[in-house]
């Protein structure tokens, strides 16, 4: 796995950025004995983050995912897709950037986590995409149904995932992307982080894929990339990129 930094300017600007924000943290800390929410902002759209998670941090100082967003963006100002769908939204981050710069005319978003539901909601009202947006609020699989959900932890609330027989676990709602979103001959931009449930995702979404072009972002790790870049090939997407544990496929 190679890690690929941002450029210079961004990294430098994080650095000073995080000498603030650690100040504001345990300032907070100390005055509250616990985190709150703060607000931030990041590639133009405005974000309640907390500090004490990894993901809300590296937002606040304006490094997470630096590469992909960059890439992503440029990506949909040449491809210039009819739809951005983000399976996986977690808090919206994708979403928020792509709506508020317009760069696609219809967002869609699937987020299972009734905790994380609460943070993507308040984030698209903020930015004033909740109208906008369809929301499912469902994991995405091969099939509706039911599925038992682990929350990520308190430091990582995007690690939330599917895992049956957790006894931390709570039932959610699953869909499959081709029930819920009839799409075709399209131009899609498709951001997809489901941790583990990738092969569940794409065989919900088959006809999707097929039937529509695009540029798509997926996040696969501990091998599982062996088999989601045949599945990708079998669907017509070459893979054409690789940023860190996003492999980066277009059709």
């Amino acid at each position: 796995m190679t890690y690929v930094p941002p450029p210079f300017l961004p990294r430098v600007t994080s650095r000073f950025l995080k000498r603030y924000v650690n100040l504001k943290h345990r300032l907070r800390l100390a005055r509250d004995r616990e985190e709150i929410f703060d607000r931030c902002r990041y590639f133009g759209a405005d974000f309640i983050v907390r500090l004490d998670d990894h993901i809300g941090y590296e937002m606040a100082i304006r490094i997470f995912e630096w590469v992909q967003i960059d890439r992503l963006i440029k990506t949909c100002e040449r491809i210039r897709p009819d739809v951005f769908l983000d399976i996986g939204a977690h808090a919206g981050l994708y979403t928020c950037i792509v709506g508020r710069r317009r760069l696609a005319q219809r967002l869609i978003a699937f987020e299972p986590d009734r905790r994380t539901l609460v943070n993507l909601k308040a984030n698209l009202l903020i930015n004033n995409l909740l109208d906008r947006t369809e929301l499912h609020e469902a994991a995405v699989g091969a099939e509706r149904g039911y599925a038992m959900l682990v929350q990520g932890g308190d430091d990582n609330r995007g690690q939330s995932r599917i895992e049956e027989g957790h006894p931390d676990a709570y039932q959610v709602p699953v869909v499959a992307i081709d029930d819920v979103a009839r799409i075709e001959g399209r131009t899609l931009d498709i951001k997809m982080d489901v941790e583990g449930f990738e092969m569940e995702t794409l065989a919900g979404g088959e006809r999707l894929f097929r039937r529509n072009r695009g540029y798509a972002q997926i996040e696969a790790y501990d091998g599982r990339d062996e088999v989601v870049i045949p599945r990708m090939a079998e669907f017509g997407w070459r893979l054409v990129d690789r940023l860190d544990i996003d492999f980066l496929f277009e059709k």
